[in-house]
């Protein structure tokens, strides 16, 4: 159901055609509409999956930070790239089958990241005059180009902030989803670690595929937005829309007939929520699609 259609649902409700209702109106009235819709009946939901296929850091045990006093630490593998955090002025000598390169470390008690090219046999060697932290030492064994920028960062752990993701989707994040898709099941989200309600924090050598669904903001309707233009929501909510638009168009100037339209609406939703709340047991609907288990 298109934009056009709700509208012309709507003037039909009012026994009116568009030249008796101020569009502006009316476009306030499907916002409203489509966010009491979202946050009381069903939300919009979207969905990103992620595909994790890091480079295999060949340091051990080299996550956590550890603490430099005067005496050297040392890290040994065999690579073609290396990274480093450190927040403090020292040293780190890198030797491998290039011969030796030294990196004048200078942080103001923040970790700063270092990394660079490196070949066969490599050592990564900490020194310098004054105490610092190092942290999430890698020594890796493949690249992805010859561009410095390209040499990961390392850590235990890969954040994905869904709000970001959301943005560059051109969607705006809500909330996660209760479920997510892994290997054609779904499961609950409570598996994994959220932090702050919107990020989503994954092992770094963890390879499974993951799809994860998450609630968005619904497009708002403006002037311009094109008639043609489908709704967001899943199409059994369309028949929704026009009722509850409709109420509030008219419900100071026609209150009999909003009240009417705000019943039939009430029960449609009614029904929608029934329905939702047995279907739950035996599947999960998400973006229109009925995915049992």
């Amino acid at each position: 159901m298109n934009l056009g259609y709700i509208k012309s649902e709507i003037y039909n409700l009012g026994f009116s055609d568009e030249q008796d209702t101020t569009p502006q109106i009316v476009n306030q009235a499907i916002n409203r509409a489509l966010s009491t819709i979202t946050s009381t009946v069903r939300p919009i939901t979207s969905k990103y999956v992620i595909s994790q296929y890091p480079i295999k850091n060949q340091l051990t045990n080299s996550a956590k930070l550890k603490h430099y006093n005067g005496l050297p630490i040392t890290y040994t593998a065999t690579g073609v790239s290396y990274y480093f955090e450190c927040d403090g002025t020292g040293t780190a000598t890198i030797t491998s089958d290039t011969g030796e390169n030294v990196v004048n470390m200078v942080s103001n008690k923040e970790l700063k990241s270092y990394k660079g090219f490196c070949k066969g046999n490599t050592t990564i060697t900490f020194s310098g005059d004054f105490s610092y932290n190092i942290k999430n030492v890698a020594i890796y064994n493949e690249k992805t180009s010859d561009n410095i920028e390209d040499i990961p960062p390392f850590s235990n752990s890969v954040f994905y902030d869904f709000k970001k993701i959301a943005k560059e989707k051109g969607d705006v994040f809500l909330s996660f989803a209760d479920k997510y898709k892994e290997n054609g099941s779904f499961k609950p989200l409570s598996n994994f670690d959220i932090i702050d309600r919107h990020i989503l924090r994954l092992p770094t050598d963890d390879t499974t595929e993951y799809t994860i669904y998450y609630n968005k903001q619904y497009t708002p309707i403006t002037e311009d937005t094109p008639l043609d233009t489908e709704m967001e929501l899943d199409e059994d909510l369309h028949v929704l829309i026009p009722l509850l638009s409709a109420f509030y168009v008219w419900q100071d100037d026609e209150e009999r007939k909003a009240d009417k339209w705000y019943n039939d609406y009430e029960t449609k939703r009614n029904d929608i929520i029934s329905r939702d709340k047995v279907g739950k047991s035996i599947a999960i609907v998400i973006g229109g699609v009925d995915y049992g288990y």
